[in-house]
C-alpha cells in the first residue's frame, strides 16, 4: 500500500509539471514515502511479532547547562500489521553537580527536580533478530526546578524553574534476544529554552 501511494505521488509530479514550490513539496513527499516503505518492508514479516514491551532505565539530561540524573520507565504497544508502536514514558530525577573546582563545602548547596511525562508514536525496524532500531516522536510535559545556593556570595546563586509542553524526537538502538533487550536512546525535547539532550540506557522486556 505504501509503495502504491509513492507511485501515485511520483505520477502526479510529472502530470502537473515542475514548479519550484510543488517540486520541493513533491520531493519531500517522495523521500518520506521511500523511508516509510523501507521501514514497512523491513518489518513486514518478522519471525516473532511482540505485542508490547516495558522497560526501566537511567536518564542523563542537560537542562540549562546543568546535569540531571533520572529514573525512567517506558512502555509500548504494537499496532498490529504495521511497524508502528504507541509509546508512553515517565521520568523523575534530581540535579548533579559538574563543578571541577575545589570543595564546595557546607556553604554551597544544590537542589531541585526534573519530572517528565510523554506519549507518542514510534516506528521500529530490525536488521536481524539481534539488531533493531526505532525512531519516535512524543508530546509531553516537563517541569524543572533548580537551585544552586552560595551562602558566601548570594550573587553567585542560581535559580530557575520551568513547566511546559514539549515535543520530543527520539532515536534508539535496540539490541538483544527475543524478550530481554538493551536500549540506548538519544532524545531532545523541543519547545523549551531550558531543555537539552537526554541520553538513556534502559533494560527492556518485550512480550
Amino acid at each position: 500500500m505504501t509503495v502504491e501511494v509513492c507511485e501515485s505521488v511520483e505520477a502526479r509530479r510529472f502530470e502537473h509539471g515542475p514548479t519550484i514550490a510543488s517540486g520541493s513539496l513533491m520531493r519531500t513527499g517522495i523521500i518520506g514515502c521511500v523511508a516509510l516503505a523501507r521501514i514497512a518492508s523491513a518489518s513486514a514479516e518478522p519471525e516473532t511479532t511482540p505485542l508490547g514491551y516495558a522497560q526501566v532505565g537511567l536518564q542523563l539530561a542537560s537542562v540549562n547547562g546543568d546535569g540531571f540524573v533520572s529514573a525512567r520507565i517506558d512502555g509500548g504497544y504494537h499496532l498490529g500489521g504495521t511497524p508502528l508502536w504507541l509509546h508512553a514514558a515517565a521520568a523523575r530525577g534530581n540535579p548533579i553537580n559538574f563543578s571541577l573546582g575545589g570543595d564546595l563545602g557546607d556553604e554551597h548547596s544544590v537542589s531541585g527536580s526534573l519530572s517528565e511525562l510523554a506519549v507518542g508514536i514510534e516506528a521500529r525496524t530490525c536488521r536481524n533478530a539481534v539488531f533493531c532500531g526505532a525512531l519516535g516522536l512524543d508530546a509531553g510535559y516537563e517541569t524543572v526546578l533548580y537551585d544552586d545556593n552560595d551562602a558566601t556570595d548570594p550573587r553567585q546563586s542560581i535559580h530557575f524553574e520551568h513547566g511546559g509542553v514539549v515535543a520530543i524526537p527520539r532515536i534508539e538502538l535496540d539490541v538483544g534476544g527475543d524478550h530481554v533487550r538493551v536500549r540506548p536512546t538519544l532524545s531532545w525535547p523541543l519547545g523549551s529554552n531550558f531543555s537539552g539532550p537526554r541520553i538513556t540506557i534502559a533494560l527492556a522486556y518485550q512480550f
